[in-house]
C-alpha cells in the first residue's frame, strides 16, 4: 500500500510547490545567476573528473550537480562547502556565492536582542515593516528588526494613546472640537480649559496602568466557543474576500486529476494520490511512486468552458454571500461587469457542484478555518442542494474502475455509503450478465 509517509503528491513537493513568494523565486534566480559554474566545469574538468565520479567521491547525489553545471538550479551553501571540501577544491572562486547565502543576523533597537533568519527570508521581513522598502542596516551587518515583545509593546502603546484619545473625547462631548480648534490657534484660555479636563480626566478617571491592565485582561481572558467560533468565520471570510500580497497568500485551488473536484494548493486529493499510485503499480509499472508528469484518463473533452476558471471568485461569493453580504455589492467587489443579478447565484451554485463531501479535502491544514467554512456552508448538505443523488454516479464508477474503496469514495463524493456498494455490486454483476 502507498503510505502517506513514503511521498507526497507532485504539487506538495518542494521544487514544485505553489504559491511561492515573489521575493524567494528572485532571489533563487540570482544565485542561479551569481554562481561559478564554469570555474566548477574547468575545475573537474582539470582534475579529469567526471560529474558521477565527482559526486561519488564527494558524498553527494550526482542528479543535483549536472544541475548545477547546466544552470538550472544552485546548490545550497553547506552542500557546495561540503562537496569542495571533500574534493579539496579551493573556496576562494565561491566566496561571493556563499556570503549571498549567509544567514542574516537581526538586532532589535529596543532590547538589543540578536537572531539570526535565512538570507532568502529577509525579504519577508521588509514587507511586514509598513511604510519602509528596506531594513535600517548597521555598520556590522546586522539588521535592526523589533523582536516580537518589544513590538508588541510598541503597538500596546499606540492602542493605549488611541484609547486614552477616545475616552477625552467621550468626556468633552461636544465641547471637545471646540476647545482642540481654538487651542490649535493659540487661544490660551482653551490652551488652559483643555489642559486642566486632561488633568481632572486622568486623576479621576482611569490611570494609564488601570486602563493597560484592563484591557490586557480582555485580550487574554478564556474565550468562548461561540466567540472562538465567530471570530474563525471572520478570519475565513476576510481571507477569501481580500486580494494576496507578498505576505497574504492568494486563494489557489484546483481541481483534482482524478476526480475533478476542488482541492486547495495541491494537484490530488490525499486519497486520490493514494488510489492512482495503487492502480499504477497494478497496470502501468511496479514503481514505487508514480511519474509527477503521469495522469489519469481526463474527466472531460476539450472544449467548452473551463470549470476550474472561476474557482477563488465563486469561493470568495459562497462565503460572503452566506455571511450577509448583498448581491451588487458581491458583483462590484468581484470585479465582475456583469448587471445580471443571478451572476452570484449561477458562481454559487457551480462551486458548489465541484466541492467534496468534506471542507477537510479541500483545506488538509486548516482545522480551525474548516470548522468556521462548515458552520457557514455544511457539508454535504450545501453540495445535496444543487448535485442530485445520480449526479454523481459515473464519478463513483470511474473512483471504483481505479480501485477507490469503497468508504474513501462515499467520504469524497458526499454521497451515501449504500449508494456506492449498490453501484459497486452492478459493476461486479456486469461482466457475468
Amino acid at each position: 500500500m502507498l503510505k502517506k509517509s513514503i511521498a507526497a503528491p507532485p504539487g506538495e513537493r518542494l521544487g514544485n510547490r505553489p504559491g511561492r513568494p515573489a521575493y524567494l523565486k528572485q532571489f533563487r534566480e540570482r544565485l542561479r545567476a551569481i554562481f561559478p559554474r564554469e570555474a566548477l566545469a574547468e575545475e573537474l574538468t582539470r582534475r579529469n573528473l567526471t560529474a558521477v565520479q565527482a559526486a561519488r567521491q564527494a558524498g553527494v547525489p550526482h542528479s543535483p550537480l549536472y544541475q548545477w553545471l547546466d544552470g538550472s538550479t544552485a546548490p545550497r551553501a553547506d552542500v557546495l562547502v561540503r562537496f569542495l571540501d571533500s574534493l579539496g577544491i579551493d573556496r576562494e572562486p565561491y566566496q561571493a556565492f556563499l556570503e549571498t547565502q549567509a544567514p542574516v543576523r537581526l538586532v532589535c533597537p529596543h532590547c538589543g536582542a540578536v537572531r539570526t533568519i535565512g538570507r532568502g527570508k529577509l525579504g519577508d521581513l521588509t514587507r511586514r515593516a509598513h511604510g519602509r522598502e528596506a531594513l535600517p542596516q548597521r555598520a556590522d551587518g546586522a539588521v535592526e528588526y523589533a523582536c516580537h515583545r518589544c513590538a508588541a509593546q510598541v503597538s500596546g502603546h499606540a492602542l493605549m494613546k488611541r484609547e486614552a484619545r477616545r475616552q477625552l473625547k467621550a468626556r468633552l462631548g461636544e465641547r471637545g472640537p471646540k476647545l482642540e480648534d481654538a487651542a490649535k490657534q493659540g487661544d490660551l484660555g482653551a490652551k488652559t480649559k483643555l489642559g486642566r479636563e486632561k488633568a481632572d480626566w486622568m486623576s479621576h478617571g482611569e490611570t494609564r496602568q488601570q486602563a493597560k491592565t484592563k484591557l490586557l485582561a480582555y485580550a487574554r481572558h478564556p474565550k468562548t466557543e461561540t466567540h472562538r467560533r465567530a471570530m474563525g468565520v471572520s478570519a475565513v471570510v476576510d481571507r477569501a474576500r481580500r486580494p494576496s500580497t507578498p505576505m497574504r497568500r492568494a486563494i489557489l485551488l484546483r481541481l483534482c486529476h482524478l476526480c475533478g473536484l476542488i482541492v486547495h494548493r495541491r494537484e490530488w486529493h490525499w486519497l486520490c494520490w493514494l488510489a492512482w499510485g495503487r492502480w499504477y503499480r497494478g497496470h502501468v509499472t511496479a514503481c514505487r511512486v508514480p511519474p509527477a508528469t503521469a495522469r489519469p484518463d481526463p474527466l472531460r473533452s476539450h472544449g467548452g468552458p473551463n470549470p476550474a476558471t472561476h474557482l477563488a471568485r465563486n469561493y470568495h461569493w459562497l462565503l460572503a454571500r452566506r455571511s450577509g453580504s448583498h448581491r451588487r455589492t458581491l458583483l462590484t467587489s468581484g470585479g465582475n461587469g456583469s448587471a445580471y443579478k443571478s451572476t452570484v447565484t449561477r458562481g454559487i451554485a457551480s462551486f458548489l457542484a465541484l466541492l467534496p463531501g468534506s471542507w477537510d479535502l479541500v483545506f488538509t491544514s486548516h482545522p480551525r478555518g474548516n470548522a468556521a467554512r462548515q458552520a457557514l456552508v455544511p457539508l454535504p448538505l450545501e453540495m445535496h442542494q444543487v448535485v442530485g443523488a445520480a449526479d454523481r454516479d459515473p464519478l463513483i464508477r470511474r473512483l471504483l474502475e481505479y480501485g477507490m474503496p469503497e468508504q474513501d469514495i462515499a467520504r469524497l463524493t458526499g454521497m451515501e455509503a449504500s449508494r456506492v456498494r449498490g453501484l459497486a455490486l452492478n459493476r461486479t454483476a456486469e461482466p457475468a450478465a
